[in-house]
Order: C-alpha cells, then structure tokens, then sequence
C-alpha cells in the first residue's frame, strides 16, 4: 500500500501543486544562475521545478522524512536536506539568491522563526516567494466537502487555509526584516484525471484535522461515510470522470 508521501506525490502534485509552482517561480523572475532554496519542500515540486530551469544549486528541505524520500527518488540530482523550517539545516554562512515556500509556512508553529531563518538564507538583496492558500470560502469544493465532513466530525480548522489572510504575514515578514514586499492573488484552474484518490486524500487530512482519537478502523469507517456523503459535491465539480475546480493562493514577494 503507498505511503501518504507517495500518494500524495502521485494523486495531488500534479494536478494542484505543479502548476502553482510554475507560477511561483515565474513570478521570482530568477535568472538561471541564481541560487534556490525551497523550505517545507514536501515531495519537492518547486525545486524540481527549479532544477530544470536553473544552472544555479537548488536545494529542497523539508521536516518529513517520507515527503524528502520520494523528492529524492523523483529528482536524485537535487540536493535534499532533512531539517524544520524554524531551524534551517545550512552551512556556516550558506545563503541564496532565492528563498521560496509553497503551501507549507501555514504548517509551522512559529512562523516569525521560520521567516528569520529565510531571511538569514538569503544573500543580501536576495528574494523571497511564499504561496498560502486563501481561505476556503473562496475555493468553494474545499468549503462545501469541509462542510460535509463537520456533518460527522463536528467543527474542523483547516490548517491548510488558516492564515489565509495577507495583514499578518506582512507584519511577521517586517519583523523578520524583509524589504519591498508585494502581495499578489492569483487563480488557477486544476484538473484531476479521477476524482477518487482526492476525495480519499482530502478525507484523510480532515479528519486528521478534526482531533479526533480514532484507532485505524474508526478511521477507516468515518472515512468511507464522508467520502459517501461527499459525493454530491463532487458531482458538482465534475466533467464526465475528471474533477475540475479552481484554486486560489496569496502569492507574497519581498527582498531581503
């Protein structure tokens, strides 16, 4: 049975994470000799990313052994390095021409230590780009199935979209001392082949989202009853067999 890192990696990257990428780094305008760095890298999709288009070192970093080991096994000419974005695993002195993190800094408890460490990673006059998600009364499929599944769980706090707004990261990116920031909202369209695996996954993460103490069957049971009630939403959402819907990131540039 795969692992959640390589479901993930084979279900969600390319439909939702891929193009967002895309779309991070040709925002950075990064010039093929500057150098990358990508914190709370997961499977490693903008620095794979990254590697194809930059002659320039790119390194990926991320605090989940299994997410670093099928980034490893997806691109083994990358440079992976295991460590937490609050204490970034660099040389005496290491530091880069860019500094970017996609839809993880929303993850990490103290997100002013995560921002001073990408600070300290990026050379003088360097950039910095950070995508969150906005909230998800603007992606309706992921409202309305965290909806369904509060039906059952009671009330979740989606983690993924919980600092959603742009006025405190702008503050944290101040006091971690970054220069010049923009904030930007973009739109993308995303398309799955088949909507079954992300149904199953988006379960998967609310109910780990909910609290819930659940041994491995009362997961499993909760799981089929949510993804079952879920299916009108995801009907709605549907063109034959793929599922279609848009997603929508804050985008936040600065300098260094």
């Amino acid at each position: 049975m795969p692992s959640f890192a390589e479901s993930y990696e084979q279900h969600l990257v390319g439909p939702l994470f891929e193009p967002w990428a895309e779309l991070l780094l040709n925002e950075l305008e990064l010039g093929a000799n500057e150098s990358i760095l990508d914190v709370a890298c997961g499977t490693g999709i903008v620095a794979r990313k990254a590697h194809a288009r930059q002659a320039a070192p790119v390194v990926g970093t991320d605090v989940n052994p299994e997410m670093l080991e099928v980034a490893k096994a997806a691109a083994p000419n990358v440079e992976w390095r295991h460590g937490d974005a609050v204490a970034l695993p660099l040389a005496d002195g290491e530091q880069f021409d860019a500094v970017v993190c996609q839809q993880g800094l929303q993850f990490v408890g103290d997100k002013l230590a995560a921002l001073k460490e990408m600070k300290r990673a990026m050379r003088v006059g360097g950039k910095l780009g950070i995508a969150i998600w906005r909230s998800d009364e603007e992606v309706p499929i992921f409202r309305k199935l965290r909806e369904v599944a509060e039906t059952t769980l009671g009330p979740i706090k989606d983690a993924r979209h919980d600092f959603a707004g742009p006025n405190e990261l702008q503050q944290l990116a101040e006091m971690a001392g970054m220069a010049n920031w923009t904030h930007v909202v973009r739109t993308i369209e995303c398309e799955f082949p088949s909507a079954l695996p992300f149904l199953k996954l988006n379960t998967m993460a609310l109910i780990g989202m909910s609290g819930k103490e659940l041994n491995d069957q009362e997961r499993a049971q909760l799981a089929s009853q949510i993804e079952a009630d879920s299916q009108p939403v995801i009907a709605e959402f549907s063109r034959g067999e793929t599922l279609v819907f848009e997603s929508r990131s804050n985008l936040f540039l600065a300098s260094g």
